[in-house]
């Protein structure tokens, strides 16, 4: 049992010594990679804002078309009589 506790504590202190170290070329690919999520973000946000913007654009336009609908049934109720 004592083996094992002192096998695992060895494997513990080797283990962040076996990790490989990124190279230039992947530190470039990540920064690069690090851009294009940046700019895909910024761009989501400007979508999502115009989205709402239509949005609400879409609910002004039918509230007006609601209004019009009632003010066109009044006018046929009273041209009817």
């Amino acid at each position: 049992m004592k083996t094992f506790i002192a096998l695992c504590l060895f494997m513990m202190l080797l283990a962040p010594g076996c990790a490989k170290k990124p190279n230039v070329q992947e530190l470039q690919q990540l920064e690069e990679q690090k851009r294009e999520i940046d700019a895909q973000e910024k761009k989501l946000k400007e979508l999502q804002a115009e989205r709402e913007k239509f949005e609400a654009l879409l609910e002004t336009k039918k509230s007006e078309l609601k209004k019009l609908e009632m003010e066109r049934d009044s006018l046929k109720t009273r041209l009817g009589k």
